[in-house]
């Protein structure tokens, strides 16, 4: 594929986004940018990239995730942080640009439930424990979409820092409660940030 041709890819799972990519039912574009497996290469060759977005990196590792292609171990920690960096915009304070929500995350301690995009993270493992480190002081809130959904989830005022934190305590083997209070929950998140600083 040319590199003219692979910057319109960019540009088509930008533009799509997560929701248009996986959440549109047969609208969705997935199979249009997959183009029956012709664009992994340059999917691969997005993610490996230094010059390409990590927006763009999530978007292109989710849809070979999709299409159930295994990354190499070389792509593990460009994705961590890439998932990451989903995670973190996918607060209100920031925005919301790559338009993701709750629902992808999980519903975490509260349902032991990491969400499709959670069980990505935590399985790169130690390699996206620095990354996750980095949103343990991230207080945006977290919207979750639906009817069910949205009511459990939004009733639990999760943070980016809760999310963040439950993923760390999985890797790491760290217990750490989802308490009622956001101060009770942040003493926890401290312990917890002590408790890796102190791991090798």
């Amino acid at each position: 594929m040319t590199e003219q041709k692979r910057s319109d890819l960019e540009h088509q799972l930008v533009a799509a986004g997560y929701d248009g990519l996986f959440l549109y039912g047969e609208r969705s574009r997935a199979d249009a940018l997959w183009a029956r497996g012709g664009n992994q290469p340059a999917l691969e060759g997005i993610i490996a990239d230094a010059t390409t977005s990590l927006q763009t990196k999530f978007l292109a590792a989710e849809l070979l995730r999709a299409k159930g292609v295994r990354l190499s171990s070389a792509a593990a920690p460009v994705c961590a942080e890439a998932y990451a960096a989903a995670l973190a915009s996918t607060s209100e304070t920031s925005g919301n640009p790559w338009r993701l929500n709750g629902n992808v995350w999980g519903f975490v301690q509260h349902a032991d439930d990491p969400g499709v995009l959670g069980r990505v993270l935590i399985g790169l493992g130690r390699v996206a424990v620095p990354h996750l480190v980095k949103l343990l002081s991230d207080d945006g809130a977290i919207i979750f979409e639906g009817s069910r959904e949205a009511t459990t989830g939004n009733k639990l005022q999760l943070r980016v820092k809760d999310f963040a934190a439950y993923y760390l305590s999985q890797i790491e083997g760290i217990a750490v409660p989802l308490r009622e209070a956001h101060a009770e929950r942040d003493a926890e998140i401290e312990k917890l940030k002590q408790a890796v600083a102190r791991r090798p």
